[in-house]
């Protein structure tokens, strides 16, 4: 049998040393493995865990670990044994002790083996007596919660000081898994009847049409017939808004200028009754790929997939949209909680090319709607540079739009879904 806190040390490899995404990593791997259910769950919370907290967790090792470089292996090795004792309590202290010895081992000699166990017995002892800097509310921020210091200081100047520690908060919850039922082929009480008879039992979301929340799951919604049968898709309630503010009619001619994967392309076709057209396009082939694939097996009849950079304007498309989807690469800020790696591999550096990026697809957008016609702006972080800053501009050199009811920000802490933003643009006759 595999053994988990080995896979768990090769997974943290891979993302913190290769630079790996996380959820495709795990499932990579669990997919391959073979652990039981039990085990699996074990292997993603430890990841996710890790990942989530690992600026703490380096806090603490820095406070107990002098003057010393400690190498990739032993230093992932420490990050994991502390994570279980900081933050797992149904994780026994000698248990988390003793697992990370056996890793040390697998990885080194016995000075490996003795300084690991010294090491996390000192923080079992010491662990109440482990504080953050107070005199600075950023700084403990970004130690109490694990996030950049770039980060917090950027939530504290846009939203204050008690929204950006909700903010933080709420990012290291573990989201709810939300399926969006795909009405082209399913209704809700149908599907959760089905996935209840394999195993998985779900509950209609509170204020989602159309969308239900896996409660409890004995197996891989993957595995499901209702899932084989393109009955649902996994999806952020937070996404599916998106597609419903720009609301696609039957008929219409759509343009979604970054569609990969194809969660929000394959909405719009539904809510169009794949009636229309619309035009799917992506840069990456791989990518586009995945919206073929997610478009075939929900059943989905009026998407043309095409590979092409959302900011190159196609002049033979001009003035024809009636809605325009432009969902632009982001910080991804507003999906920490999904892939919390995301903390550890974003820099504010990237924000200044990602907003001239944004500023080029949003007015590219623009000149392919019809007048009368409609586009929404959407990303998944929580940033105004990104959002409300992007539109404000737009709208300033492009007089001939106007802002359809107010710009959204969903945030988890409010709203409990991933942190979208989305604005909708009419194009005026």
């Amino acid at each position: 049998m595999d053994n988990p806190r080995k896979i768990v040390l090769d997974i943290l490899h891979s993302i913190t040393v290769e630079g790996a995404y996380s959820n495709l990593t795990i499932k990579q791997v669990l997919d391959t493995s073979r652990l039981s259910p039990a085990d699996k769950a074990l292997v993603t919370e430890m990841v996710y865990g890790t990942l989530r907290y690992m600026i703490t967790i380096d806090y603490i090792i820095d406070k107990f670990v002098k003057a010393r470089r400690i190498s990739g292996k032993l230093k992932n090795i420490l990050r994991l044994g502390i994570y279980q004792i900081m933050f797992m309590d149904k994780v026994p202290d000698f248990a988390a002790c003793n697992e990370s010895a056996k890793l040390a081992r697998r990885f080194g000699g016995q000075w490996s083996v003795n300084f690991v166990n010294a090491v996390l017995r000192n923080v079992i002892r010491n662990r109440k007596r482990i504080e953050y800097p107070r005199q600075d509310f950023t700084h403990y921020l970004m130690y109490k919660y694990s996030y950049p210091l770039w980060m917090v200081s950027m939530w504290m100047d846009q939203y204050g000081a008690q929204t950006a520690e909700k903010i933080c908060q709420s990012g290291n919850e573990r989201p709810d898994l939300t399926l969006r039922v795909n009405t082209l082929k399913a209704n809700v009480d149908g599907v959760i009847r089905s996935l209840a008879r394999e195993g998985i039992n779900c509950i209609m979301a509170e204020k989602w049409e159309n969308v239900i929340v896996v409660k409890e799951a004995k197996r891989s919604i993957h595995d499901t017939t209702a899932y084989k049968q393109g009955w649902f898709m996994a999806q952020d309630p937070g996404g599916v808004a998106v597609s419903k503010l720009l609301d696609p009619k039957p008929g219409h001619l759509v343009i979604d200028l970054c569609s990969a994967p194809g969660g929000k392309t394959c909405h719009m076709a539904e809510l169009m009754e794949n009636k229309g057209n619309i035009l799917a396009w992506d840069v990456h082939p791989h990518r586009l790929q995945l919206v073929k694939t997610n478009c075939r097996r929900m059943g989905v009849t009026n998407v043309e997939v095409r590979q092409h950079r959302a900011e190159v304007f196609d002049d033979a498309l001009s003035s024809s949209a009636d809605r325009v989807l432009a969902d632009v690469p982001c910080s991804g800020l507003g999906i920490i909680r999904r892939k919390p790696e995301i903390k550890l591999n974003r820099t504010c550096d990237d924000i200044a090319a990602l907003t001239d990026i944004q500023r080029m697809i949003i007015n590219t957008a623009g000149r392919y709607l019809k007048p009368g016609g409609a586009m929404v702006y959407s990303t998944c972080t929580i940033n105004k540079k990104e959002n409300e800053d992007i539109v404000r501009d737009f709208l300033k050199h492009n007089t001939g739009f106007k802002l359809e009811g107010e710009m959204v920000q969903l945030f988890p802490h409010i709203d409990g879904t991933d942190g979208f933003f989305m604005a909708k643009l009419i194009r005026k006759d």
